[in-house]
């Protein structure tokens, strides 16, 4: 199951179900919403909203696009980041705090794109599985590409970076 995303426009765009939504949280609160869908993003964009995935399972497609988040995506369910056109990027913008890009209390599944943070890129509590792509940190704040308190971290044929690191990695 496909869903279309403009998140500069906040439009999403689910075609098994024929539905127009607003926001990720609309799609996520429709009682037809499906674990499985697949959520593509068609443009470049930016969003100043908490994209919050309570509970589902879906795959995030970058699609060769850039999303620019001022807040974090907040996984507790599973989430999966892919680019099936190549030259994705999700990158979390909020120089003046420790926003990442993900914020993952549940299962992190990174396939491929970019994931890049001023500060952190990921903030892990939960589960990890990097198979590909690249998550990196970057910014003079910069503290470390993946950021894991709790929970497990595994990469394997991928790449995880700091550029400007001011500090120890907690990787």
């Amino acid at each position: 199951t496909k869903c279309w995303l403009v998140l500069g426009s906040e439009f999403l765009y689910n075609e098994r179900l024929n539905r127009k939504y607003r926001s990720f949280n609309a799609v996520y609160e429709d009682i037809d919403f499906r674990d499985g869908d697949i959520i593509d993003v068609l443009e470049d964009s930016a969003s100043e909203s908490i994209i919050d995935n309570n509970t589902h399972t879906y795959t995030l497609d970058l699609m060769g696009h850039t999303v620019s988040n001022t807040q974090p995506i907040k996984n507790s369910g599973t989430l999966t980041v892919r680019d099936s056109i190549g030259g994705g990027i999700l990158q979390g913008v909020n120089p003046t705090s420790s926003t990442p890009a993900i914020d993952n209390t549940g299962t992190l599944n990174v396939q491929a794109g970019t994931i890049v943070g001023t500060y952190n890129a990921i903030n892990n509590n939960g589960t990890l599985n990097q198979t590909g792509g690249t998550v990196k940190v970057s910014g003079e704040k910069s503290n470390a590409a993946i950021y894991s308190k709790g929970g497990s971290v595994e990469v394997t044929n991928a790449t995880v970076t700091a550029e400007n690191d001011t500090s120890t990695s907690h990787t």
